[in-house]
């Protein structure tokens, strides 16, 4: 997780970043296995709890990185 989402985490939700980040991970995993397709900026919006959600791109390394965590009225 960026340590701008781990930031916004804690802003927008007062939650543990790691805690979350394990959460968006398996919830990440799910939605890409049923064939999530992803914006238009490679970016998937994942749905974690209490109306946040993280917004995932793939990394240049593999795998994903959450760059930034919004509410789910900002997601749109």
């Amino acid at each position: 997780m960026a340590r701008h989402a781990a930031d916004r985490v804690e802003i927008r939700g007062g939650k543990n970043p790691k805690k979350l980040g394990n959460k968006v991970a398996r919830r990440l995993q799910g939605m890409l296995r049923v064939g999530v397709q992803p914006n238009e900026r490679l970016g998937v919006k994942v749905p974690v709890e209490d109306g946040l959600v993280a917004i995932c791109v793939p990394s240049l390394f593999g795998g994903w990185d959450v760059v930034t965590v919004i509410r789910e009225e900002e997601a749109g």
